[in-house]
């Protein structure tokens, strides 16, 4: 007997708002966006801005279809797994290619003790790309999907601790520098966001073991 596809259900609605969420965030934000693709991609017909605006759609199109039922839940979890995937390998590649950068950025939260920071600078962002090759490939999912969950919570505890203390840092997410950098407000709402993606895809993922 064929397995019926479930549409509509608690999670999928979040993870579809949190696409519409996202969406709204990235309009918002379309300029640094937009120097973002400036600075890390060639460039692109039409201008910066049309990067940003492009994802825009993308978002918001893939957020009505899961809020609708048109996207069930195995295409719905496939498609936010390669969404988070794309996301985390585009944050690791840069601190791959520039540790010291990431090393200072960990450093200005002023968390960990000297002695951790310049091997967690180095490993972390490994630890991000095989993860994000392992989500977008669906090898080992369950594993994944468990430490992106983990990750995200370790990050969001690390932004809003320092927005707390009244740290006047950048958030280094997706590497050292002026382009990639971001104030701590924006990266805790977008990292909202990719939670939103990730509760409900790590119980997602465990309810087919079953």
């Amino acid at each position: 007997m064929a397995k019926q596809e479930v549409t509509g259900h608690p999670g999928l609605w979040v993870i579809g708002l949190s696409y519409v969420g996202l969406a709204c965030f990235i309009g918002l934000e379309r300029a640094a966006i937009a120097k973002a693709f400036e600075a890390l991609l060639p460039p692109l017909p039409g201008g910066p801005l049309i990067g940003a605006w492009s994802l825009v759609a993308v978002c918001l199109i893939l957020g009505i279809l899961i809020i609708g039922g048109i996207v069930g839940e195995s295409w719905a979890s496939r498609l936010t797994r390669w969404v988070l995937g794309i996301v985390f390998l585009g944050a690791a590649l840069p601190k791959i290619f520039d540790p010291a950068g990431f090393s200072m950025d960990i450093r200005h939260y002023d968390v960990l003790p000297l002695i951790l920071v310049n091997g967690l600078a180095i490993v972390l962002p490994w630890i991000e790309a095989v993860m994000a090759l392992a989500l977008i490939c669906g090898l080992m999912r369950d594993g994944a999907v468990l430490l992106v969950n983990l990750l995200l919570v370790v990050f969001m505890a690390g932004l809003v601790q320092a927005y707390l203390r009244g740290l006047d840092i950048n958030c280094g997410c997706f590497g050292h520098g002026t382009a990639a950098s971001e104030p701590i407000t924006k990266a805790i709402v977008r990292d909202i966001f990719f939670l939103g993606w990730s509760i409900p895809l790590f119980f997602t993922e465990r309810k087919k073991n079953f």
